[in-house]
């Protein structure tokens, strides 16, 4: 307890904050009266500690009282310090000024003092020693577990005047006693509900000394019977087994224990069941062997399936091995016990590598859960067999599709010994069905498409011929003035060239698909080719604002072997799509020349940016497909057959080379254009 525990003097003790703040006009008399009151009982308490603290009961044990670990104090019969040694100033993170003369009730509380505390004074102020052991809450160490011993001191007349209490901290020996209670429980809660039997036995006498309760599930004797019974595994060896297991005994008196081995045993009803018995040699700090712990298992079950294995064998094998269907025999825990070579082409694990695994290792993560939940449900409910359609992990990591018929084997009894399985590939009925779904969306799509592109070619078409008709209409019923009349044949000249314009279009694709166009190989200026694409889309690009630049890397050639007018029609496709789609920044066509292919030719790359609308990412992958559009209305902002980027690409390709396309939505598109060129011989 720290200073600020104690009530300094102006302090009167058991008044509150609320309680000061109440306005009293006899207050400063009533705290003045406290006061003095209080002050009175303290004087009186210390000059009791110092009469009883020269006292020979004292002189003795103080020396002692200050060394130990113990805290020690001595109070007297109003259960008030008398005097307090140094481990109980810690207790309380006060000095022996501060405790001496307090009352027990103010340091631990009423309540505690009264629940906990005062009935043991009493009984030691009685003349009894009193031990008791409980938790408490400590201002400097928090909450505790103290051991307390209260011994009753008599003065010269044999009168109890005092206690001596005697307090040890065993906070940290507690805990440490819950954690190991806590493991030994959880470890007794592992041996008591495992599934084998787990023994001690005492050596050279065979007395078992411990048994966990599957003792008696497994040998058929109650636990107090295998207690009792030295060597009672003895007394119900097989007699086939017998000679066996004395071998093996014998070593085991001589410390040549065996780590495993397997044997049978009669049960008290009778029963023959098979145990595969694990042990460890005990030995004492002598070498000797004093005891023997281990682990029996049941294998029955294992050793009857590997028995009905045998004797089936010989009678099953040319019909499994020869069977042209993927078919298995399994354990009841679903163990693989016999596969044939469909099976390992089936998985691609060999026999030797299935034969150490479970149906549940090849099957497909996904359909575990499935597959177990119904492998149960065939065993709990003892049926004939099921059918199942589920996936397999094959080793290479292939999923293939399986349906699987499992039917039982069983003894008379009904008791399953095995059951036989068989798996029909159904992988090439999942891909045909596959690829017959992805071809009738395929076709879904086309006939979309075409839908789509008929219907365009429909406005695209009738636009122009709209334009023409109007203009002509006008020159033939209306007199017009001359600017006027070259303003119609203006419109006239432009909605010609606009229907021209599809009309190459679906003709130079429909030529690029049947077949029938080839790319020439002869000399063209590039600077040509470049200029008049650029000139052709300057009015168009002028009047929206744009910009439209070009370049050409000064290390390219002028002139170059190649088809001039099939490199003319990408490009033209190229800018007018780019000036199209851009409402304000910029064009450029940039042209540089990327690795020589060989000593006659070098690979161009004529990248063509804007700061258009952009294309979404998910639509880049569209994009050269035949009449696709971003946007496929008649209604829709741009105009266009959607056939130019794709003409684009197989002319990229017919050139030996490729069209790539990077976009941002709202930031622009860059198209790469490459394709491999001639370098025309120097004149001479």
């Amino acid at each position: 307890m720290s200073n600020s525990d104690f009530p300094p003097p102006g302090t009167i003790p058991g008044t509150s904050d609320h309680q000061s703040h109440v306005k009293n006009p006899h207050e400063p008399q009533q705290k003045l009266v406290a006061e003095l009151d209080w002050l009175r009982r303290r004087n009186a308490a210390l000059e009791s500690c110092s009469r009883w603290s020269q006292t020979e009961d004292f002189l003795w044990c103080d020396a002692l009282a200050q060394i130990t670990m113990d805290a020690m104090a001595v109070v007297d019969t109003s259960y008030t310090y008398q005097i307090a040694n140094l481990t109980c100033e810690r207790f309380w993170g006060a000095s022996s000024g501060q405790l001496v003369g307090r009352s027990m009730g103010e340091l631990f509380g009423e309540d505690v003092f009264s629940a906990l505390i005062k009935t043991q004074i009493d009984r030691c102020l009685a003349g009894e020693i009193v031990r008791f052991s409980s938790w408490f809450e400590f201002p400097a160490l928090g909450r505790r577990h103290i051991d307390s011993n209260y011994y009753p001191l008599r003065d010269r007349y044999g009168q109890i005047k005092h206690v001596a209490t005697q307090c040890r901290d065993v906070t940290e020996r507690m805990l440490a006693d819950d954690k190991l209670r806590e493991s030994e429980a959880r470890y007794r809660r592992l041996v008591d509900n495992a599934p084998d039997m787990i023994y001690r036995m005492s050596l050279p006498s065979g007395q078992y000394e411990f048994v966990n309760p599957a003792a008696e599930i497994i040998i058929g004797h109650t636990t107090d019977e295998i207690l009792a019974s030295p060597l009672l595994i003895r007394d119900i060896i097989h007699p086939d087994d017998r000679d066996y297991f004395e071998q093996e005994w014998s070593k085991l008196l001589q410390g040549q224990v065996e780590p495993k081995y397997e044997y049978r045993i009669l049960t008290k009803s009778g029963q023959q069941r098979w145990l595969s018995q694990h042990n460890v040699l005990i030995q004492d700090a002598d070498g000797r062997c004093v005891a023997i712990e281990g682990i029996v298992s049941d294998i029955t079950s294992r050793k009857m399936a590997e028995q009905a294995h045998r004797e089936s064998n010989a009678c099953f094998s040319q019909i499994f091995h020869k069977s042209g269907v993927a078919t298995a025999t399994i354990s009841p825990d679903a163990h693989f016990l016999k596969v044939n070579h469909k099976v390992c082409e089936l998985t691609g694990y060999s026999r030797q590598e299935l034969l150490r695994m479970t149906c549940e290792d090849i099957t497909h993560h996904q359909d575990r859960e499935k597959t177990r939940r119904r492998y149960r449900q065939y065993l709990k409910e003892n049926e004939d067999g099921y059918e199942l359609q589920k996936r397999y992990q094959c080793k290479d990591g292939q999923i293939r599709w399986g349906f699987l018929t499992i039917s039982a084997i069983r003894e008379p009894s009904g008791r399953l010994l095995y059951s036989v399985i068989q798996i029909l590939d159904l992988t090439p009925l999942k891909q045909a069905h596959l690829e017959l779904l992805q071809a009738k969306e395929q076709a879904e799509a086309a006939n979309q498409a075409k839908s789509e592109f008929l219907a365009n070619m429909s406005h695209e078409l009738r636009t122009p011929l709209n334009g023409v008709q109007g203009a002509l209409q006008l020159l033939s019923t209306s007199e017009l003035a001359q600017h006027e009349v070259a303003e119609c044949a203006e419109l006239a000249m432009a909605s010609s060239q606009r229907l021209l314009g599809v009309i190459d279009d679906v003709l130079s694709f429909s030529m690029i698909e049947a077949g029938k166009v080839t790319i020439e190989k002869a000399a063209f200026d590039l600077y040509s080719q470049l200029g008049s694409v650029i000139e052709t889309f300057a009015h168009q690009a002028a009047s929206k604002g744009l910009a439209l630049h070009s370049s050409i890397e000064p290390s390219i050639p002028r002139t170059l072997i190649g088809d001039a007018a099939r490199l003319r029609q990408a490009l033209f496709n190229l800018v007018g799509n780019a000036v199209k789609f851009t409402e304000q920044g910029e064009v450029r066509v940039d042209v540089r020349a990327l690795e020589p292919i060989d000593n006659e030719r070098i690979r161009l790359e004529i990248m063509v940016t804007d700061t258009g609308i952009g294309i979404p990412e998910d639509m880049l992958q569209y994009l050269f497909e035949p009449f696709t559009q971003l946007d496929g209305s008649t209604k829709r902002r741009f105009q266009g057959t959607g056939l130019g980027l794709s003409i684009v690409k197989r002319l990229a390709d017919m050139m030996d080379g490729y069209v790539d396309i990077e976009s941002k939505p709202g930031k622009g598109t860059k198209v790469h254009f490459n394709i491999a060129v001639g370098i025309a011989p120097a004149r001479p």
